[in-house]
């Protein structure tokens, strides 16, 4: 069974995109643990300055969140 992420700190979030992958490879969401671990990130790096690879890699787990909102 999977479980819900522990708290993430945006301290400890990586600089470069393919470290952030390996922190959380972008998955789809299929479900609520889904939804609950990819909006932990995206909460962690929100409202901090972000690098390039940050930015984008915000950018895809927001579309991620966004699209299963709307049951896509």
């Amino acid at each position: 069974m999977r479980k819900i992420r522990r708290k993430t700190v945006f301290a400890e979030i990586p600089l470069d995109y393919a470290a952030l992958v390996g922190m959380f490879p972008p998955r789809p969401i299929h479900d609520l643990v889904d939804y609950a671990n990819t909006l932990e990130v995206v909460m962690a790096m929100a409202g901090h300055e972000l690098t390039r690879d940050q930015d984008n890699f915000l950018a895809i787990l927001s579309e991620m969140i966004l699209q299963y909102d709307r049951g896509v």
